[in-house]
């Protein structure tokens, strides 16, 4: 490896380090509840979000609300990609024009990308039919079913 190539590791882990005990203690008074610096400015976004959806942040999540949610946010995100894969030469943000994805592509798709661990593509010779961001959009969706 080149002496540049070292110089940019030290320097990206002398920054990682750095960064790590600020950060680290920001996230967790924001996990524990604690007001922090940047508090006046998203806490009531998502007490908005949390008002819109029903959430009550006072209580715990037991399974069966968990598993429910879980499942529809999962379906929710299969058919919004299939939807996206299956219609993509009728959307705007399609330059080239590309054609539909064929049923069974989108199908297995987007059942690949339902809560699971991020991986490649399954096929990868249908690349160029994929429109611009379809691979962030998805991720989106499996990060969010992470979370939820």
């Amino acid at each position: 490896m080149t002496f540049n190539g070292w110089l940019q590791i030290a320097i990206f882990s002398a920054i990682v380090i750095a960064l790590a005990r600020p950060f680290g203690g920001y996230m967790t008074r924001v996990f524990q509840g604690e007001r922090t610096l940047l508090s006046p400015v998203p806490r009531p976004v998502e007490r908005g979000i949390y008002a819109i959806c029903g959430v009550r942040e006072t209580e715990e999540q037991n399974w069966v609300t968990y598993t429910i949610a879980m499942l529809a946010f999962s379906v929710a995100g299969f058919v919004s990609l299939y939807a996206l894969q299956r219609l993509q030469n009728v959307l705007r943000f399609n330059p080239q024009k590309l054609d539909p994805v064929g049923t069974d592509l989108a199908f297995n798709t987007s059942v690949s990308f339902m809560p699971r661990a991020p991986h490649e593509w399954q096929d990868l010779g249908g690349l160029a039919q994929r429109i611009v961001r379809l691979q962030q959009f998805a991720e989106f969706i499996e990060l969010g079913a992470k979370r939820a």
